[in-house]
Formats: structure tokens, C-alpha cells, sequence
């Protein structure tokens, strides 16, 4: 419970410092109280509390230690630095913005795009059964030096093939 008043009072210091300083007062008392039950004077109970307890100054001092070493404090400390210093400097600000919502905006389009066409199974039941189908072109305008040239299909071709499959489950058609 202690280190979650801790955390829920981050940033108000001052605040933080009182209950502290009020939880060992607690703790002080519950101290001399159980010295006193053991049979000491009141006057002795409270020095061995003391003792036990050390200086109030260096407990506040460990617990702040505690948080920084938990890294609560610094994070917040940056917030606040970060919020001013972009209140004070609103142009700055509109431009760090629109670069920031520009790149997140580039990244998360280049990502749907390389999702989809790169990561996504192809929307087919097998798609390691599809077959390209082409023709070889026997004009010799389209020949380049030794390599012929081929071409995915005439239209009139392609009716023809989906009309006559026998090997195949469907045939569909499409062009850059």
C-alpha cells in the first residue's frame, strides 16, 4: 500500500515527504510503544526508537533514492520539461507534430501495403496449386535477339481456355 502512495503521489514531492515523514512517526510510536510493553522507561523507549530509526532527513532521502531507483520520478520530471518546453516554442511544436503524424502515418501505409501484398496468405484455398499460363508471340517484331516473346494471353485465348478446362478447377484473367 506504501508504494502505491508513493507512485500515485509522484510528482508532488512535497506532499510525498509529509507522508513519509508521518508513516515514520508511525512507526516510531509503534516502536516506543512495544519498548515500553518490553519494560523500558518512556524517556529510554524513545532513544532506542530513535536509534533504531535514524534521522528523519536521511529516511525522506533513501525513500526519494528508492524512487529514482525504481525510475518513477525521472520519467514524470521529463514530461514536465518536455510539455514546457513545447508550450513555450508552439511552432516548434505544430512542426515536431505534423513530422510525427507524417512518419507514423508514411510507416503505417508502407506496412499495409508489404502486410498485404508480402505477409497475407493469397485469398485461395491451395494457393500452391496455381498455375500462370502464357502464350509464346510468333510475331517476330516482339522477339528480342534469340529469346521469343511471351505474352499472358489474347483475350479470344483466354475464353478459350476457361471454356475448354479440363485440368483446371477455374481460369481468371488480369492485365497491368
Amino acid at each position: 500500500m506504501a508504494l502505491l502512495r508513493r507512485i500515485l503521489a509522484l510528482g508532488k514531492r512535497a506532499r510525498l515527504d509529509r507522508e513519509i515523514e508521518a508513516e515514520l512517526r508511525e512507526h516510531i510510536e509503534m516502536c516506543i510503544d512495544d519498548n515500553v510493553a518490553a519494560g523500558m522507561s518512556r524517556k529510554q523507549a524513545e532513544r532506542e526508537a530513535r536509534l533504531r530509526f535514524g534521522n528523519s532527513a536521511a529516511t525522506r532521502e533513501r525513500t526519494a533514492e528508492e524512487d529514482a531507483a525504481l525510475g518513477l520520478e525521472t520519467p514524470l520530471r521529463d514530461l514536465r520539461f518536455a510539455v514546457r518546453g513545447f508550450v513555450n516554442t508552439p511552432a516548434f511544436t505544430t512542426v515536431a507534430i505534423f513530422t510525427l503524424a507524417l512518419g507514423i502515418g508514411a510507416a503505417t501505409a508502407i506496412f499495409s501495403v508489404v502486410k498485404a501484398v508480402l505477409l497475407d496468405p493469397l485469398p485461395f484455398r491451395e494457393p500452391q496449386r496455381l498455375v500462370y499460363l502464357w502464350e509464346g508471340v510468333e510475331d517476330e517484331r516482339y522477339h528480342m535477339g534469340d529469346e521469343a516473346y511471351f505474352s499472358s494471353g489474347r483475350p479470344g485465348n483466354f475464353f478459350r481456355w476457361k471454356l475448354g478446362s479440363q485440368s483446371f478447377e477455374d481460369v481468371s484473367a488480369y492485365f497491368w
